[in-house]
């Protein structure tokens, strides 16, 4: 933090070389305070989404938590829709070219607001076409603004991202959790009834308070004077495939919901998305790590496949151990979480849970293909995926509901691990786990060794 305020801002080429010497000095470390700093903001948001999961579907009921579920996901996706591959394209140039980075940051920055415009305007249409918004319009419409307050977030998150900060956004999205648990447990002491759109509000001002948090110490490196025409086509260009890719992705990971409330109702759904909703966060610890290791896969110095193979034995370990516990608690998590009514949701989850654990490694493939510029062979195997998803889930969901829609998720997450895998396997990439022992050590001594 004092390299950054001294060195003087103009003088581009001499602080990102500073700040690679600093951070080249110790990567390991560097990657385990950005992965562990991620996992203990993960564990705080944890345990406060965990107590305003618990709220909510005693408060909204199957049917309400349903409809909140729409909603969260319609947002998600225009989220994704706005981001466009950015994000990853940014951070994996700025890292490749230290130079460059100011350039980059705020071209994308322009790019990425442009893109929140045009994803408002999107959904606004949607919202107001979408048979299912019908009765939930003027949540739908509070919950507008999260589109544009999330874009300006990961605008800041491309900068930190690339410098190793990636404990910054993480404390802030622990904020958010925090600043929304007490909101709702205050409003709750009144003995006023919580409506969806109370529930919206709420989750909108705790994102205004992380995504101006959040954007303030990553300002000085978006100067609007540094935007670039040339950049931009060239950036443009690159991510095209890449956001092609990222919102397939989200269509196949999100229709179940829609396809799911369009043929069974809002109670399916609420059931569905209260499982899906303990997948979604424990599949974040795989996200976590490989956002701490996506600027190293990028460098053109770093040796990807050491990394790629170390990431493989911590993600399965990892996985193994967090499904087997998942599965076992299932029935307990679920009913503290829901209570009796989503005793339904136990089942869907000790399905998913094999899900999770096919996600982790498709985290690590899915990254390391974008970090090698193989993108357009991830959108080749998305667009399949999409394909199969679709079709599977209209099929089956009439006739095995929310049963259907997780059977369908296990079966698309193998397949895109299947395709991944093969693609990264004539790159020659090794799929062999290191040996677990040798693991263990690394991490009980907090060095883990992802360059020699």
């Amino acid at each position: 933090a004092e390299i950054d305020s001294c060195l003087p801002l103009k003088n581009t080429s001499g602080f990102f070389q500073g700040f690679l010497i600093l951070t080249t000095m110790n990567l390991p470390r560097a990657v385990a305070i950005n992965t562990l700093s991620q996992y203990a903001s993960r564990l705080g948001v944890l345990v406060f989404s965990f107590l305003t999961t618990s709220l909510l579907t005693r408060v909204l009921g199957q049917a309400g938590y349903g409809q909140f579920g729409i909603i969260t996901t319609a947002i998600i996706f225009f989220v994704t829709l706005a981001d466009w591959g950015t994000h990853a394209v940014g951070v994996r140039d700025a890292s490749k070219n230290p130079s460059q980075a100011l350039k980059i940051f705020s071209t994308s920055a322009l790019l990425r607001t442009a893109l929140a415009i045009i994803s408002v305007l999107l959904y606004l249409i949607f919202i107001f076409v979408y048979p299912a918004f019908t009765s939930i319009r003027i949540p739908a419409l509070i919950a507008t603004p999260l589109i544009i307050l999330l874009s300006l977030r990961v605008t800041a998150v491309i900068v930190l991202h690339t410098q190793l900060k990636l404990y910054i956004p993480a404390v802030t999205e622990f904020i958010t959790s925090l600043f929304f648990f007490l909101l709702l447990t205050y409003y709750l002491s009144l003995n006023r009834p919580v409506t969806l759109d109370l529930v919206i509000l709420f989750i909108v001002a705790g994102t205004l308070i992380s995504s101006i948090v959040t954007l303030l110490p990553a300002l000085k490196f978006l100067p609007i004077s540094r935007f670039n025409l040339t950049l931009t086509k060239r950036l443009l260009k690159e991510v095209a495939p890449m956001g092609a890719y990222l919102v397939t992705f989200s269509i196949y990971n999100r229709a179940d919901t829609f396809i799911l409330q369009f043929l069974k109702g809002d109670a399916a759904v609420g059931v569905y998305v209260l499982a899906y909703k303990v997948h979604e966060n424990l599949v974040l610890g795989a996200a976590y790590l490989m956002n701490s290791l996506y600027p190293l896969l990028a460098r053109p110095d770093s040796q990807a496949r050491i990394i790629f193979q170390k990431a493989l034995s911590l993600l399965l370990a990892i996985a193994i151990a967090v499904a087997a516990l998942v599965f076992i608690f299932a029935p307990q998590i679920i009913n503290l979480l829901g209570g009796p009514a989503f005793s339904s949701s136990a089942l869907v989850l000790r399905m998913l849970i094999f899900a999770t654990v096919v996600s982790y490694l498709n985290h690590l493939t899915g990254y390391t293909l974008i970090a090698i510029g193989k993108q357009f062979a991830s959108l080749k195997f998305a667009l399949l995926a999409l394909f199969l998803n679709i079709s599977l889930n209209l099929i089956l969901i009439p006739r095995y509901s929310f049963v259907a829609a997780a059977v369908v998720t296990i079966i698309t997450e193998t397949v895109m691990l299947v395709l991944t895998a093969l693609a990264l396997w004539r790159q020659r990439f090794s799929f062999r786990p290191q040996n677990l022992l040798h693991l263990l050590r690394d991490l009980l001594l907090i060095r883990l060794k992802f360059l020699p």
